[in-house]
C-alpha cells in the first residue's frame, strides 16, 4: 500500500528538519512544498517573460551607451555598457533554458527519447558555467563601476587619478574583471569526473532488440583529492557573494562620502556620480539577499530543508536581478542628459522614418489608383 500525503509528509519533514519538533517539521515541509508548486507552475514562465523583457532593454540600453559620443566620453559608460552586454548573455541562457522546458517539456520528458550524447552533454555543462560566469562577471563590473567613481571624485583634485574617468580605464577594467571571474569559474570544470551507465530503451519504443546507449552523468565523487562540494562552494561564496556583498555597502558608503563633501552647487552637478550610486543600489538589492542567503546556507549545510529553502530564494532572487538591469536604462535616461538626448534623437530619426514609409505607400497607391 502505497503512503498517504500526510505519511510523506511526515517522513519528508523528518529527513529536512531531524532536529525540529513534529509540528515545526510538518510546516516547513508544506512550506518547501508550496515552493515547488510554485517554481513548477509559474517560475519559468515569469522568468521566460521577464528575461525576454529585460534582454530588448538592454540592447537599446547598449545600443545607446555604443554611440561614439558615449562611450568615449568616460569609463562609467564604457563600464555600464559591458555590464549591459554581460546582462544580456546572462539572461539570454536563462531565456534558452526556459524555453526548452515550456516549449519541449514533452519532448523533454519522452521515455523513449535517448540520452545526450558526450558532445551534447559537455555543452549544456559549459552552458551552465558561462551563466554562472556571466552573473558574476556583471556582479565584479557593478563593483568596479562604484569603486573607480567613488576614487575618481575623493581623488579629483590630484592630476594623478584623473586616468580614472578616461574611456581606457573602463576598457582595462572589464578586460582585469573578465580574467578574474575566468579563473574563478575555471575550477569548477574540475570538481567531478563525468561518468555513464547504461540506458535502456523502454519496450514501447521502436528501437532495435537490445538497444543502449551511454547516459551520462556527474559522479559525486571528486576529480580532486579535497571535498570539491565544500570548497567549490566556499570558492563561490566567498569570492562571488561574501566579498562582493561586503565592497559593495563599503563602496556605496564612500560614494556617498565622496559626494557629500563636495559643495551643493558639485552635488547638483555631477548627475554621473548620482546615476552610478543608483545603478549600484539597484544591482544591491539583487546581490545583498543572495549574500545573505549564502551566509546562512552555510550555517545551516547540515539541514537538507533549510538548503532547499535558501536554493529556491536564490532562484527567486533572480528575478529582482532580471528587474534590475531593466531598471538601468531608466536610471541612465533620467540622470544623463547626453544619454536623453541620444535617445530622443533615435526616436525623431523613427519616427521619420515611418512618416516617409507612409508618404510613400499613400503615394504608390495614388499613382496605382
Amino acid at each position: 500500500m502505497d503512503p498517504s500525503a500526510e505519511e510523506i509528509a511526515e517522513i519528508l519533514g523528518d529527513a529536512y528538519f531531524p532536529t525540529y519538533s513534529k509540528s515545526i517539521q510538518k510546516k516547513l515541509y508544506n512550506f518547501i512544498d508550496q515552493l515547488a508548486f510554485f517554481d513548477q507552475l509559474y517560475y519559468a514562465k515569469i522568468e521566460f517573460v521577464l528575461c525576454v523583457s529585460a534582454i530588448f532593454m538592454n540592447l537599446f540600453h547598449g545600443f545607446i551607451l555604443s554611440q561614439k559620443s558615449m562611450r568615449k566620453t568616460s569609463s562609467t559608460n564604457v563600464i555600464l555598457l559591458g555590464m549591459a552586454l554581460v546582462d544580456v548573455l546572462t539572461m539570454g541562457l536563462r531565456t534558452y533554458a526556459n524555453y526548452q522546458l515550456l516549449f519541449h517539456y514533452q519532448e523533454l520528458t519522452d521515455v523513449c527519447l535517448e540520452p545526450p550524447s558526450y558532445l551534447q552533454f559537455q555543452l549544456s555543462q559549459l552552458s551552465f558555467k558561462f551563466l554562472e560566469f556571466s552573473r558574476r562577471f556583471s556582479t565584479y563590473l557593478s563593483l568596479s563601476l562604484v569603486s573607480i567613481r567613488a576614487f575618481a571624485i575623493s581623488q579629483s583634485l590630484n592630476p594623478k587619478f584623473h586616468f580614472l574617468t578616461h574611456p581606457q580605464t573602463g576598457y582595462t577594467s572589464i578586460l582585469i574583471n573578465s580574467i578574474i571571474c575566468a579563473l574563478l569559474t575555471i575550477p569548477s570544470f574540475f570538481t567531478y569526473q563525468i561518468n555513464s551507465s547504461p540506458w535502456f530503451p523502454s519496450e514501447d519504443c521502436a528501437y532495435p532488440e537490445n538497444y543502449t546507449k551511454p547516459n551520462f552523468f556527474h559522479d559525486s565523487q571528486p576529480l580532486i583529492i579535497f571535498n570539491s562540494f565544500s570548497v567549490d562552494t566556499m570558492l563561490d561564496a566567498v569570492l562571488a557573494k561574501y566579498f562582493p556583498v561586503f565592497l559593495f555597502i563599503l563602496m556605496t558608503i564612500l560614494l556617498i562620502s565622496a559626494i557629500r563633501k563636495g559643495s551643493k552647487d558639485q552635488q547638483k552637478s555631477d548627475k554621473t556620480s548620482k546615476l552610478v550610486l543608483f545603478t549600484t543600489i539597484s544591482v544591491g538589492f539583487a546581490e545583498i539577499p543572495v549574500g545573505i542567503l549564502y551566509v546562512f546556507r552555510s550555517i545551516n549545510e547540515q539541514t537538507i530543508g533549510w538548503v532547499i529553502i535558501s536554493e529556491s530564494f536564490v532562484k527567486f532572487c533572480f528575478l529582482i536581478y532580471v528587474f534590475n538591469t531593466a531598471c538601468h536604462f531608466l536610471i541612465c535616461y533620467k540622470l544623463s542628459t547626453q544619454y536623453r538626448d541620444i535617445v530622443k534623437s533615435f526616436v525623431k530619426i523613427e519616427k521619420k522614418l515611418k512618416a516617409r514609409i507612409i508618404i510613400s505607400v499613400k503615394s504608390a497607391t495614388i499613382t496605382n489608383g
